[in-house]
């Protein structure tokens, strides 16, 4: 049996965005602080011996940047709803959980989120109809990206991670600007 790990983080960068708190211009996934963002971290843990049968269940968290208070809930994909789809109940109950990363100003939609798990999980074979979704794969380090000229404020990111029996596969991890 081989446990799999899967984590997606939806982030935010403020409009008003101008530098982390480290004093430089790189945006870094999973430190929403140091980084100056928000972030809600989605994970999905299953065995590889549950076959087709198991029903996936993301447990969520997004920390509040400016109280800390940490929110918990879980979402689980429906027996009919089908997670690679644009029209997913799933992703559009997620997508609307994120628009308090924005703090109202900004919001993605299940669509969006669906395509980047395409995306993510090489499920994706329509890369026209992901570029009409506002979805750009950026180049990142460990998950690190530079907003050097500013132009990812006002945007969110998602970054994946995957992790086979505690093992991190870094050739998995990828970032995808969603553009609003």
């Amino acid at each position: 049996m081989t446990l799999i790990h899967q984590s997606l983080v939806i982030g935010w960068i403020p409009s008003d965005w101008s530098e982390s708190s480290r004093g430089d211009t790189l945006i870094c996934c999973g430190d929403p602080n140091g980084s100056g963002t928000a972030e809600l971290s989605l994970h999905l843990e299953h065995d590889d011996n549950q076959g087709t049968d198991w029903v996936p269940n993301f447990t969520a968290e997004m920390t509040d940047s400016v109280t800390g208070q940490v929110t918990h809930k879980v979402f689980t994909l429906s027996s009919n709803d089908n997670w690679w789809s644009d029209s997913s109940s799933l992703w559009s109950s997620i997508a609307k959980f994120s628009f308090e990363l924005s703090s109202g100003t900004a919001k993605i939609s299940g669509a969006q989120l669906a395509g980047c798990w395409r995306i993510l999980n090489n499920e994706s074979d329509d890369d026209e109809h992901e570029q009409n979704l506002g979805l750009q794969r950026l180049d990142s380090s460990c998950g690190e990206f530079d907003n050097e000229r500013l132009e990812f404020n006002g945007m969110f990111y998602a970054h994946y991670t995957i992790s086979c029996d505690g093992d991190y596969d870094d050739d998995e991890e990828q970032v995808i600007l969603i553009k609003t």
